[in-house]
């Protein structure tokens, strides 16, 4: 809805710009993120399973060091004021197969398992009732949306064009982020 309006605003001459962040990773340089985020919350609740679920999700998170930067750099482009929207999102996608992977390297012993076998085994910690597990506030959620849809990936071509000549580039999603975020 406030979309709908600024579209309206801007339809009417008032210079509207959006920037829409897509997942958030941590620091490219220090790790330091938001441990709620549902990324690290399900790494986490992953680690604290033993297993992640095996489902083809794919992800075009970005540094919060990158989106900063980089709203930064837009806003501070007279000329970019002629675009409407910019995603700040990684130009390219990982797989979170890859990053349940960096997470087995970095020393987690992790199983792949079949999406009903995590959501039981996650149940199984709920219904024991002594254990922990970060996922847990999160599990009606995902047994009413579930994990089985398609994540969108977001085109971030205005923000690559945006940024070019700035010397702002996103940091790609690999095992030394990964490992930082851990």
């Amino acid at each position: 809805v406030s979309e709908k309006l600024l579209a309206l605003a801007a339809a009417r001459g008032v210079p509207i710009t959006v920037y829409r962040p897509g997942r958030i990773t941590g620091h490219s340089a220090t790790g330091e993120c938001n441990p709620d985020d549902f990324l690290f919350r399900m790494v986490k609740g992953c680690v604290q399973l033993g297993c992640y679920p095996a489902f083809a999700w794919v992800e075009r998170a970005a540094p919060v060091d990158f989106c900063a930067a980089a709203t930064i750099a837009i806003s501070m482009r007279p000329h970019c004021a002629q675009h409407y929207a910019y995603h700040l999102v990684h130009h390219e996608a990982f797989a979170w197969a890859d990053l349940f992977a960096w997470t087995a390297d970095a020393g987690y012993r992790l199983e792949r398992v079949e999406l009903p076998t995590w959501v039981e085994r996650l149940e199984l910690v709920r219904d024991e009732g002594g254990g922990e597990n970060a996922m847990l506030p999160l599990l009606p959620l995902l047994k009413q949306v579930g994990l089985e849809a398609d994540v969108p990936l977001f085109a971030c071509d205005n923000t690559l064009d945006a940024l070019g000549g700035t010397g702002v580039r996103c940091v790609p999603m690999g095992a030394a982020l990964g490992g930082a975020c851990l």
